[in-house]
């Protein structure tokens, strides 16, 4: 809250600290290798056991032996407890006796004139400035004194009640259009889900495939054209490679000699057994594995011997690339040598797909490579596809983003350690269906213009969520400053109030600014 607004503060509020108001005391954490600190006895908890205002979720208690033998503080219930280090600006108020980590302050009120409630929307209000107050950046933490001195603006206590109930309501408000808003987000999710299981099992181009009937290939003849296509780009690559060899042998045969062109093996037709566990396909589809279709690749790995190396080259990793976006905003450079640039150095329409960590959610994260920067290579945590028919790219981009794909990519990448993690071969292995170039090209166009006006809409639920966000600390800050409730001139002032305060703390020396 600014200062010009606590000067406008109204006639019948004072502006005084939270030091003034309550005893603020500190938490602490027990020697976790001592078991007779732990067990039964008081709840002990940390910012994280803090789930919401009055949601506290105790998963520890700490003995009487353990709070004696360390720093941590008993407060009783209706204590507000305040993240100031780890979770900055988490509140709530303790429904019981409990203790806490060093991460929290509790505010034990010893007056019932101050409205706990008040206090905790201040609070969870005036915390959320208070991680940018003079810093400019998000800062870590804030000292037990910083909390003391924060102003506090407090208002006659039947105010403090009007205040109270107008927030509640209005918040009330709030959280059901925003309940509405995540509930529509959860559902066109699924939507996009339902339209990719359907463009894959050819569903939603049935319509296409019976006005096209002469544009449909049959699948000896698909798997023959894209025989033919491999053929044709392989001869060219070797044409290429025997001119380069050539060239090499003639300046003397400097460095290594250039790589011969890797020729893919034959199409070779998936096992019944595997085929018979996998959805129907139109009659003029088929599967096939990836490993059949594409060179697939690993990237560079990183090392100490890098750093000598003179020439450095921009690179793709893991944090780069996600669900059909590539991000670089924060692209490294690495040492290569010629022939591994030359070698990992992408090319528009190569698919990145993110090789994993072992976590299911992580692995097979994929993105269509689109330029987006210069001589750009990739690392070895990320495997390209690079595709040698003239099928589209971001059509086996929408498949392996559908939920058959995620569920064959988890399938490929799980192991018997329970892990999950990708490779090269794994990646090859993949199961994919091809359709002949037209209905593919007639899928992509239905699926980008579905799913382009379904981001659309979310982008807007997006742009509603973030003003319900803002307009709830709108709510706040008129709260805060006397203009979200009428004054009532038969309300005892503040001042009177504070005096109050003062007698049942007997505290002689109270800040105040009337």
């Amino acid at each position: 809250m600014d200062s010009k607004r606590l000067e406008s503060l109204p006639q019948s509020w004072v502006n005084t600290d939270i030091g003034t108001l309550y005893d603020v005391v500190g938490g602490g954490t027990p020697s976790t290798s001592k078991e007779e600190y732990w067990g039964e006895g008081t709840p002990w908890i940390t910012s994280a056991n803090i789930n919401g205002v009055r949601d506290i979720k105790v998963t520890r208690y700490v003995t009487q032996k353990g709070i004696q033998q360390s720093a941590t503080n008993k407060v009783p219930d209706g204590t507000l407890i305040v993240a100031t280090r780890v979770g900055l600006g988490k509140i709530a108020i303790s429904d019981r006796e409990i203790c806490f980590s060093q991460d929290l302050q509790g505010l034990l009120q010893n007056s019932v004139l101050i409205l706990p409630e008040y206090s905790l929307f201040f609070l969870s209000y005036k915390l959320q400035h208070l991680k940018f107050e003079g810093r400019g950046t998000t800062i870590s933490g804030i000292t037990k004194q910083q909390l003391k001195n924060t102003r506090f603006p407090l208002p006659p206590y039947q105010e403090q009640h009007r205040i109270v109930a107008k927030i509640e309501e209005l918040f009330s408000e709030l959280d059901k259009g925003v309940e509405s808003l995540k509930k529509a987000r959860a559902q066109f999710n699924i939507y996009r889900q339902a339209v990719l299981k359907h463009a894959f099992e050819g569903k939603l181009t049935a319509k296409w495939r019976e006005e096209n009937k002469d544009k449909l290939e049959k699948p000896e003849q698909l798997l023959a054209r894209i025989q033919q296509e491999q053929s044709v780009r392989y001869e060219r690559q070797l044409k290429g490679w025997k001119s380069a060899v050539k060239e090499w042998g003639g300046k003397g045969k400097p460095g290594k000699k250039p790589p011969r062109p890797k020729k893919l093996p034959e199409i070779a037709s998936i096992p019944h057994e595997l085929r018979v566990k996998l959805p129907h396909l139109p009659e003029s589809w088929v599967w096939v594995r990836l490993g059949n279709i594409s060179y697939v690749s690993g990237g560079l790995t990183k090392n100490q011997k890098r750093n000598i190396l003179p020439r450095k080259m921009s690179y793709l990793r893991v944090a780069n690339v996600y669900g059909d976006k590539i991000l670089t905003d924060s692209v490294h450079k690495i040492g290569v040598t010629e022939s591994e640039a030359q070698k990992v150095v992408l090319e528009m329409g190569d698919l990145l797909i993110v090789e994993g960590n072992g976590s299911v959610q992580q692995i097979g994260r994929v993105a269509v490579w689109n330029e987006e920067l210069p001589a750009c290579g990739h690392q070895n945590h990320l495997i390209r596809v690079r595709l040698v028919t003239t099928s589209s790219p971001r059509f086996f981009l929408q498949f392996l983003l559908s939920p058959l794909g995620r569920e064959l990519i988890v399938k490929e990448a799980s192991s018997t350690s329970g892990l999950y993690t990708l490779s090269i071969s794994k990646v090859s292995n993949l199961i994919v269906p091809v359709a002949g170039n037209p209905e593919e090209a007639e899928i992509l166009a239905q699926v980008e213009q579905i799913l382009s006006n379904v981001d659309s809409t979310l982008e807007e639920i997006d742009m509603q969520l973030a003003k319900s966000k803002a307009l709830r600390q709108s709510i706040l800050m008129q709260a805060f400053s006397g203009q979200l409730v009428p004054q009532d001139m038969n309300d005892e002032p503040a001042s009177v109030l504070l005096a109050r305060i003062r007698a049942s703390r007997g505290a002689e020396n109270i800040r105040v600014e009337v």
